[in-house]
């Protein structure tokens, strides 16, 4: 994730970078940023805390807010965005495994109308570092797989070693 956020910043210019994954035990929290605060994040990470959160998405085509003070999505959160300085924002969807849990958003402190190529670039982003995410999940998986059927051959080799001395 640090490496997406490194190739957003180059490849999209914006004041705020995050890469949003849910997690079924904690819901949706930030997994990487940069150019926000942390008091930013935390704030949205406590919402999910007491509540349902769902975790797949709803939307899997980029959610473009112009204005985040008017948007009837964000009601809940002005406060936060205006502490924190954003107007604008953008939020695309990574599909991850062939589910949509994961988001990238691009967060601007003055307003933004998004062209086309704003975001057809967000999009390519996103496809890659949804791959990239896919990829780090699976691998993780397999080291585990591979961790658990060390152990278990070690365990399987000291109980016939303790076999054949018992006997």
């Amino acid at each position: 994730t640090t490496a997406t956020i490194a190739v957003a910043r180059d490849v999209f210019s914006a004041d705020g970078y995050a890469v949003w994954r849910f997690d079924e035990s904690s819901g949706w929290r930030v997994v990487e940023s940069h150019g926000i605060s942390e008091t930013f994040t935390s704030r949205f990470i406590a919402l999910n805390v007491g509540r349902r959160v769902r975790g797949e998405l709803e939307f899997s085509e980029p959610l473009i807010i112009d204005d985040v003070a008017a948007a009837p999505l964000l009601k809940d959160l002005r406060d936060a965005y205006a502490a924190e300085g954003i107007v604008s924002m953008v939020v695309f969807p990574l599909g991850i495994r062939g589910h949509r849990t994961g988001t990238i958003v691009f967060y601007f402190r003055q307003p933004r109308r998004f062209t086309d190529a704003d975001i057809e670039a967000g999009r390519a982003l996103a496809n890659i570092a949804a791959a990239a995410l896919a990829t780090a999940e699976l691998y993780a998986e397999q080291e585990a797989a591979r961790q658990a059927a060390t152990y278990a051959q070690r365990q399987a080799a000291f109980l016939a070693e303790a076999g054949a001395v018992l006997s």
